[in-house]
């Protein structure tokens, strides 16, 4: 039973002594960091002092010009966004004819109103936007015959119109072709003797826009949102009216061509 508890002792002992060790290691241990917090805690703070001084914080100048540039930023964005949106509806949803018509009357007989304003093809199809027209040309036609044509230069591109039918006196159709964006129009001019006395001449156009290239999409916007097909109609029967010089008097306009799209 002695040898037991002598060595029971023993282990007490040992015990003891490791804790104490224990303890003093973690007391040194523990003023060593605190030696260490108090030298660092100065060049910790010149550091952040001297990083708050090469970045200092904005003023209020500086902020309101940070949000001027988020709101541009914005700004860009939801235009962007607008721009592709629409070009997506010009693209897929839009259709891709438009019609347009306008008609007018004049005091001149239907041969004289021909003879004066549709003989020569002297008019434009693009109507202001022409910068540039090329004088009216003999060509070659269908099945061997003769026929006009010209180009109208709008900058941006240019439009060929060729005539495709002419009764002399009665009516002229002129087919178009822009050389950029994938579009045709056919503008047919109809002079009927009117009831009253003096011709009645109707315009009618009708414009295909193709798929094909990036335009197809604003283009077939800015025709749905303008009206674009009802404008050439209405310009070229108030031309014909002034060159007859015989007093114009409009009759009537539509979105949709008098004659239908089925003549053109």
């Amino acid at each position: 039973w002695v040898p037991y508890r002598r060595g029971a002792g023993r282990a007490a002992w040992a015990d003891g002594q490791a804790c104490d060790a224990y303890s003093s290691v973690v007391r040194a241990a523990g003023l060593e960091g605190l030696c260490l917090a108090a030298v660092a805690a100065p060049a910790l703070s010149w550091r952040r002092r001297r990083r708050r001084e090469a970045h200092p914080p904005p003023s209020s100048a500086s902020k309101s010009g940070m949000d001027v540039v988020a709101f541009v930023v914005l700004a860009l964005k939801v235009a962007a966004a607008a721009i592709a949106a629409g070009w997506a509806a010009g693209r897929w949803l839009l259709p891709h004819r438009y019609f347009g018509a306008a008609t007018t009357r004049v005091d001149a007989a239907p041969s004289v109103v021909y003879e004066r304003a549709l003989a020569d093809c002297r008019f434009t199809v693009t109507g202001p936007q022409c910068k540039e027209r090329s004088e009216t040309m003999e060509v070659a036609g269908a099945e061997g015959t003769r026929t006009k044509s010209w180009t109208e230069d709008m900058g941006h591109s240019v439009v060929t119109a060729v005539v495709v039918m002419e009764d002399a006196g009665r009516a002229l159709k002129v087919r178009c072709k822009d050389s950029v964006v994938p579009m045709t129009a056919v503008f047919q001019f109809r002079l009927e003797k009117a009831a009253e006395g003096g011709t009645t001449i109707h315009v009618d156009q009708a414009i295909t826009v193709n798929n094909g290239t990036w335009h197809v999409g604003f283009f077939r916007v800015l025709l749905f949102l303008t009206n674009g097909a009802q404008s050439a109609p209405r310009q070229l029967a108030a031309w014909i009216a002034n060159e007859v010089g015989e007093g114009g008097k409009p009759v009537a306009s539509s979105a949709t061509p008098t004659a239908g799209p089925g003549p053109l």
